[in-house]
């Protein structure tokens, strides 16, 4: 991996803790009081850091594939 590729992943991740920072009030609307007020930091950070590492391929990843992808077919 090339510097490049480093800092458009340190980006990435930077990119999605703003989203919840700058955007709170829209994902307030989006899901609710209640299941907003369940998005701690510990709870965000994990995510952040599960996606992140699933999409490098350092963890597994967090869905399995759809069966159309599974049967080594196209997408449809």
């Amino acid at each position: 991996m090339d510097e490049l590729q480093r800092w458009r992943m340190g980006f990435s991740i930077v990119g999605q803790v703003l989203f919840y920072y700058v955007n709170q009030p829209i994902v307030r609307l989006l899901i609710g009081p209640e299941a907003y007020e369940q998005l701690t930091v510990d709870i965000l950070a994990d995510h952040v850091t599960r996606f992140s590492l699933a999409a490098i391929g350092y963890s597994p990843p967090l869905l399995s594939a759809p069966e159309h992808l599974d049967a080594g077919e196209g997408a449809p």
